[in-house]
């Protein structure tokens, strides 16, 4: 018994190791299959990989995916995993996995569309290619080879971050904690690549952090050849993470030889894993990928308007409250969320743990450790800035409150940074807390001023768009009766379209509607543009495109949306924005002056 405890109690790394066993191997069986945030689709690419499909393709015309066994859909279906997600009133039933058992993988195949993996690289999932691969070697049934899928990433995930925690010279406490924390451990256990994604971060920072603390040793070619590596893997693994390659700069100078080593080794890492990053972007672009949403009129929305896109993403990690729920742990398809008060107290030790350990009654160097903050401090500053940017870009973003699709999990890659540079600057706010203080409180009535110039001046261009309010709509729809028009004042020049927030109920719609834009003084129709309503979806942005009015600015218009059909079964509805916040037009609905708006953007 004393050996047991000596050896699981006596380092932090058997702590970690002891604890992630058990939970870990229950955990993943518990987790019942495919009930991890796109896990079949991560299965799908995974097995697709063990086919030799490292980069997916196109067959007729369909979405991103590739051929694969036709019978494992029934095998998904089997599962019941679709009926599973979203309803808690339908749980696991231990027979259908039972049941599964007689399903092996046959030799005919079918084209499988799983986009939503596609963008990753097979890098992190070579574990679960492995597993798999093993599987069908050994002739297993589908339950078989989708476990030893999870097994082996969860087997990979333990090994790496095992090691992490024995090398890293501090914060060994909090590496553990953000290991074993409830969102990565689930992670760990799926078929997920984030599991690979944690582990090669949290091992790139912990060998950064043993080169950086370790006395009179100069940085070695090996040193580089493990950098660079660890780099590249995080780079191709997701584009949003290159950043944490900066962290190389945590490495004092003096650990180089010369100061052509020392400039050669960091710009060898930074652009090694951003270079792997662009490139496997650049493959993923010979692949057509439908995603809900058009990249390109998102970047023209951008364009269009730039410093309203800037304060929703400079807002939006702060309005979101969800992040940091999910952060900590919000199980199955993100529809299993722990007692907040969980993901508060854990929230709070992570914290204390990594400021306790910070150098306090230690004489320290103020610029080293401020640009060592910096640099920490900057994966999650930049990461933050593309995981926005990417989920704008291919996400629907049905209000500006927030930017729509990003999760919390996405940044325990940047978390360990994150708290190291935590580390470091509470001991400088110590030792200059005077000034930290008066910058504190100026920065409070700063922002206080502008809040309070704003309520009651006006002063340049007005940036907040509509949105939904209290899911106000159109009741009964958009039928042939129905009146609606939305007038409007175009504040720029070369006016080309209308972006109009569109609900369809889950319905299939089947009749095509028509926009029609009217100049509002004279009601002489200015443009036409059928709405076409083949796979419409629900709750989103739907723009309306026309020629260009070139001398729009400063002129008044109007626009409505009438049927093409006179007998219309499933109508779409518009979305009401909150009563008296647009100022520059009104809202008529069958004749009726309504308070609210349409919920619209101009596209210029």
């Amino acid at each position: 018994m004393r050996s047991l405890e000596k050896l699981f109690l006596s380092k932090t790394q058997h702590i970690f190791l002891g604890i992630s066993i058990i939970i870990g191997l229950a955990w993943l069986f518990i987790l019942p299959p495919f009930q991890a945030p796109d896990e079949n689709s991560h299965f799908y690419r995974a097995y697709g990989v063990t086919e030799g499909t490292i980069m997916c393709k196109n067959y007729k015309g369909s979405n991103a995916g590739s051929f694969l066994p036709s019978n494992l859909l029934e095998f998904t279906n089997t599962l019941k995993s679709n009926q599973i997600r979203f309803n808690y009133d339908v749980k696991q039933n231990p027979r259908d996995v039972y049941d599964s058992y007689d399903l092996f993988p046959n030799k005919n195949s079918s084209f499988q569309e799983y986009v939503n993996s596609c963008v990753y690289s097979p890098v992190p999932y070579i574990p679960q290619t492995l597993g798999i691969l093993i599987g069908k070697l050994l002739g297993g049934p589908w339950i078989v080879l989708f476990y030893l899928g999870r097994l082996f990433n969860f087997v990979f995930f333990v090994a790496i971050t095992y090691h992490a925690i024995k090398i890293i010279p501090k914060l060994k406490v909090l590496l553990m904690l953000l290991a074993l924390m409830p969102m990565t451990l689930h992670q760990s256990v799926s078929l997920s690549p984030d599991a690979i994604t944690i582990a090669v971060s949290f091992i790139f920072m912990a060998y950064i952090m043993k080169i950086k603390y370790s006395y009179n040793e100069i940085i070695r070619g090996k040193d580089l050849s493990i950098l660079i590596t660890l780099a590249c893997i995080i780079g191709v693994s997701k584009i949003t993470y290159f950043p944490l390659a900066l962290l190389i700069l945590l490495i004092p100078r003096d650990k180089y030889s010369t100061w052509r080593r020392y400039f050669l080794f960091n710009s060898s890492v930074i652009l090694g894993s951003f270079a792997f990053s662009v490139i496997w972007v650049g493959f993923t672009r010979m692949v057509k990928m439908n995603f809900p949403v058009e990249p390109v009129n998102q970047i023209n929305n951008i364009i269009a308007d730039p410093l309203s896109f800037i304060k929703l993403l400079s807002l939006s990690t702060f309005r979101n409250d969800t992040l940091y729920s999910q952060f900590f742990g919000v199980f199955g398809w993100l529809d299993t969320p722990l007692p907040l008060i969980l993901t508060i107290f854990y929230f709070v030790v992570l914290f204390v743990v990594a400021i306790q350990e910070g150098d306090f009654k230690k004489d320290i160097t103020i610029k080293s450790e401020i640009f060592n903050f910096i640099v920490s401090f900057s994966p999650l500053f930049i990461g933050n800035i593309l995981i926005g940017l990417s989920l704008y870009l291919n996400w629907p973003q049905p209000t500006n409150q927030i930017i729509h699709g990003v999760q919390g999990r996405y940044y325990i890659p940047l978390a360990l940074s994150f708290f190291y540079s935590m580390h470091l600057l509470f001991p400088v706010i110590y030792r200059l807390r005077k000034l930290f203080l008066i910058i504190f409180i100026m920065s409070i009535l700063l922002i206080s001023s502008y809040f309070l110039t704003v309520r009651y001046y006006y002063f340049g261009p007005k940036y907040n768009l509509l949105v939904p309010f209290n899911n106000n709509y159109i009741a009964g729809g958009i039928q042939k009766d129905t009146k609606v028009n939305q007038s409007f004042i175009s504040n720029k020049d070369s006016l080309k379209g209308v972006s109009i927030f569109i609900s369809t109920f889950g319905q299939k719609i089947i009749t095509d509607y028509e926009f029609i834009l009217y100049d509002q003084n004279t009601q002489k129709i200015i443009r036409k543009s059928k709405i076409n309503t083949v796979g419409l979806l629900d709750n989103r942005f739907y723009n309306v495109y026309f020629d260009k009015v070139i001398d729009a600015k400063g002129k008044e218009y109007s626009f409505t949306i009438i049927p093409l059909s006179d007998k219309v079964l499933t109508p779409i509805t518009l979305q009401l924005s909150e009563p008296g916040i647009y100022s520059e037009g009104d809202l008529f609905i069958n004749n009726n002056l309504r308070a609210e708006d349409l919920v619209f953007r101009l596209i210029y």
